[in-house]
């Protein structure tokens, strides 16, 4: 009978526990605010719980356009809408 060597069963569980920890999470289904001007290609989001805009039009990290489902941080009390 073989058996599996313990440093291989290890190194099994270790990726399997990576994949799952950086796997990308799914944005939320519900949206937390809407587009200022919806036809242009980057535009502002105007968040719906304290009805303010952010202050960015693109991702930071990405140049990307917002998404509204998303939720964003405040700085000093402003939105930053992410993608």
């Amino acid at each position: 009978m073989r058996t599996i060597p313990i440093s291989c069963e290890v190194a099994v569980v270790t990726f399997l526990f990576v994949g799952i920890s950086c796997s990308p999470s799914m944005p939320p289904k519900e949206l937390l605010g809407e587009f200022e001007r919806p036809e242009a290609e980057f535009s502002t989001v105007r968040y719906w719980d304290r009805d303010l805009v952010s202050l960015n039009e693109r991702c930071p990290n990405t140049q990307a356009r917002l998404n509204p489902a998303i939720e964003p941080i405040y700085v000093n009390g402003r939105p930053i809408g992410f993608c």
